[in-house]
């Protein structure tokens, strides 16, 4: 009896409608009347915009003053000086 192979694939549709999944197996001809099944699960369902949306890598350090300015600068408050400032004073790499 064979194993049971996984194999995970994203494939997203251009737009609603009915799609076709052909699958064979790539060792067998269709002659030789090989049998099988498959499974075929749905994960996640996602809009175009969804999947679109860019996403930004995680960040492997994360800085305190970096973090303060990006809040800062997500209410509005663009002034930078004071950032700056600090980094000056600090000493910056």
């Amino acid at each position: 009896m064979c194993q049971p192979m996984r194999l995970w694939n994203r494939w997203a549709g251009d737009q609603s409608g009915t799609y076709r999944l052909e699958l064979r197996a790539p060792a067998v001809s269709a002659t030789q009347g090989a049998t099988g099944s498959y499974q075929l699960s749905l994960t996640e369902k996602l809009s175009l915009d969804e999947r679109l949306k860019p996403t930004l890598p995680e960040e492997r350090y994360r800085s305190r003053a970096i973090e303060e300015l990006r809040a800062q600068l997500a209410k509005g408050d663009a002034d930078t000086e004071r950032f700056w400032r600090t980094v000056r004073q600090s000493g910056a790499p």
